[in-house]
């Protein structure tokens, strides 16, 4: 049982940052919506799977350092 309350805790953690970071940081909205609607066409217009992949890591890499940025924000903030 403690495994399982441990793995549910090491989710949700995550997800609180995720969605504090969702309803507090405009930047990080205006990427996830940039990226909702341009995953689709970076899908659609790729050759292979390789371009795919490095469109798709591309998308993740600016929500990560969004997030990285807030972060940084926030602790020199306090």
């Amino acid at each position: 049982m403690d495994c399982i309350t441990r793995l549910a805790k090491a989710v949700q953690y995550p997800m609180n940052g995720l969605r504090s970071a969702f309803r507090y940081e405009a930047a990080f909205r205006q990427e996830v919506l940039i990226s909702v609607i341009l995953l689709p066409i970076a899908l659609w217009i790729s050759q292979s799977f390789v371009e795919a992949a490095i469109l798709i890591g591309s998308f993740v890499s600016v929500l990560l350092v969004e997030l990285l940025n807030s972060a940084i924000e926030t602790v020199h903030a306090c």
